[in-house]
């Protein structure tokens, strides 16, 4: 049994500043600060090109999942308890997968403000931006998301959640905003008033993306396949004399060309009686 008593616990949590090119976190790796007494939990600061936070892990020590991300908490279930700490994010590229998440959490004091900037794409797929305050009368974190030409969710959440305060405000900017059916984007209060919501995505003209269909009339019968016998092309095949007919051999043609109509019927043809005409198609014979 592990007790916390936050009144031993009064100064805030330090900063953490992270500068990489490329950051991956999996398994439940964090970056993370946590307040577990009177004072702030720390900040955390982040610039990359690419951030990716794939997955989450069990602990048996704490008897919950911990998401892959980067998180600031405050774990005091008490009004004395300090405030979850901000975190701000520079990147190119964000990809939040598999419940990999960014977010700050109270359990019973301020939420933490996340601000996010990156140029190029913000993905979720099954993940999360989150501010959440789980108890008491404190308000939820801020969420703002800058300047992504892409924010895509697909089944990803974006949360600014109170109890009994009021919820955190989201504001997004971005070129373009696609959201699947079930992806939510909310900022709510149990008991308090709901957060604001302001979105700022340019209205896109579908004119250039239109195709004009002609006016003209399709000829039906220009499209069908012809009968051989308008094709001009044929070939004649011989029975051999004597031999029977099966229901193999090719059969006799309901189209006769005058030209194999003249051959058989000329005077000086020996097998003129004998003689199978057949039109058949030019390919696929």
């Amino acid at each position: 049994l592990i007790v916390i008593d936050p009144t031993y616990n009064t100064g805030d949590g330090g900063t953490i500043n992270v500068e990489a090119g490329e950051i991956n976190f999996s398994d439940g790796g964090q970056i993370s600060t946590v307040s577990a007494g009177l004072g702030n939990s720390g900040f955390i600061k982040v610039k990359t090109n690419k951030l990716t936070a794939d997955g989450k892990a069990f602990s048996d020590f704490w008897g919950r999942y911990f998401p892959s991300g980067i998180s600031s908490s405050s774990l005091v279930d008490d009004e004395i308890g300090g405030n979850a700490g901000d975190i701000i994010i520079n990147a190119d590229i964000i990809n939040l997968i598999n419940e990999g998440e960014i977010g700050t959490s109270a359990a019973n004091s301020g939420g933490g403000n996340i601000e996010i900037t990156t140029t190029n794409l913000a993905y979720l797929q099954d993940g999360q931006i989150t501010t959440s305050v789980k108890g008491g009368n404190e308000n939820g974190g801020n969420i703002t998301i800058y300047n992504p030409t892409f924010l895509v969710l697909n089944n990803g959440e974006i949360k600014a959640q109170a109890d009994a305060g009021n919820g955190g405000n989201i504001n997004i900017k971005t070129d373009q905003l696609i959201a699947s059916p079930n992806s939510l984007i909310s900022a709510s209060s149990e008991l308090g008033l709901d957060g604001k919501i302001k979105i700022e995505s340019p209205d896109i003209s579908m004119e250039g993306f239109l195709v004009v269909l002609s006016d003209d009339v399709v000829e039906a019968s220009n499209l069908m396949k012809k009968p051989c016998s308008m094709r001009g092309s044929s070939f004649t095949v011989q029975k051999l004399i004597g031999s029977p007919q099966t229901p193999h051999d090719y059969q006799p043609s309901r189209y006769l060309s005058k030209a194999n109509e003249q051959a058989i019927n000329t005077s000086d043809n020996p097998n003129k009686n004998s003689i199978l005409s057949i039109v058949c198609k030019k390919y696929n014979i």
